[in-house]
């Protein structure tokens, strides 16, 4: 087989060597197939050996919605591999996760199933491993009530898997009435676990602020949780007057100052352990005019954006 007939997924510069991770299809079994090669910098291309690292199944025409992901190390001597298959509507939640060295050969590696069911269901969001080799997973466990009145529940939780999968530890990190959006799961300079993001209220479907969980990556506890309302100075200086005045009113009356749009960066960390994080509010401008040839209407949007 030839490096032709493979996707590249990504590639990855570990302590050693840089490594292509790509996929294939393979219509007749319903499986997509996993591969990694050495990455030749002289060429720009793959060398030696095409090795095999899982398969991923799938039914029907679901090929498409198989996913995959690679992430490094803090220290870049350890590589995690997350494969998923499609999650239909009754389908159980499934994962493998394989935990490699910098040379990729495997240090462990786990399945992970959680079962469908009528009032509970996961959502698997991140998987992150340190640098010894231990992983977390980060997923939501949606609950919703029966009867009259029935209340959605978002547990966020995280399910470390350390001594090569061995031992494992799973807790609840947020069980808030909003839920965490967008949320990053990285480890910070001092060896802690941070989970960052939007919160958001999915009934008016509106963003209240961003968030950041400190987590301790021994015991899963959580050290800290902070919370930053957007700055309304901020928002007032390049809004409208008309806007200005709907954001004091929404003050006046003791609400939460809410947008309904926005892209997050990636943190950015700092050596003493702290983190940057970045939301840019998307709005759309839209004007009307008359074209005076045809005089048939038009109009044109206008994107900008605004850092928090």
């Amino acid at each position: 087989m030839s490096d032709k007939d493979l996707d590249v997924v990504n590639y990855i510069q570990t302590k050693t060597n840089t490594f292509i991770f790509s996929s294939k299809k393979d219509s007749k079994n319903n499986v997509v197939k996993c591969y990694y090669q050495v990455f030749d910098k002289t060429t720009n291309s793959g060398k030696g050996d095409i090795t095999l690292i899982g398969d991923i199944s799938y039914k029907n025409s679901f090929a498409a919605q198989v996913s995959m992901s690679f992430i490094l190390s803090p220290d870049s001597t350890k590589v995690v591999a997350d494969l998923a298959p499609p999650r239909l509507n009754t389908d159980s939640t499934r994962r493998e996760i394989i935990v490699f060295d910098n040379e990729m050969k495997v240090l462990w590696k786990k399945n992970i199933s959680f079962p469908y069911l009528k009032n509970k269901s996961y959502y698997i969001r991140d998987v992150i491993v340190d640098n010894n080799g231990n992983a977390f997973m980060l997923y939501i466990e949606h609950l919703t009530e029966e009867g009259a009145g029935k209340e959605e529940i978002h547990n966020y939780k995280i399910m470390a898997f350390g001594n090569n999968g061995k031992t494992v530890t799973d807790k609840v990190i947020y069980n808030g009435k909003e839920s965490l959006d967008k949320v990053k799961m990285m480890f910070l300079a001092n060896g802690n676990i941070s989970c960052s993001g939007i919160l958001a209220d999915h009934i008016l479907i509106q963003y209240t602020g961003m968030y950041n969980i400190l987590i301790d990556p021994a015991t899963i506890d959580v050290l800290k949780f902070s919370f930053m309302k957007w700055d309304v100075n901020v928002m007032k200086a390049y809004e409208s007057k008309s806007c200005d005045a709907s954001i004091q009113k929404e003050i006046d009356k003791g609400r939460t100052i809410a947008i309904s749009d926005c892209y997050l960066s990636d943190p950015v960390k700092t050596a003493d352990g702290g983190l940057y994080i970045t939301c840019e509010e998307m709005n759309d401008k839209t004007s009307s005019y008359n074209n005076p040839i045809s005089s048939t209407g038009k109009s044109e949007s206008t994107s900008y954006y605004l850092a928090m």
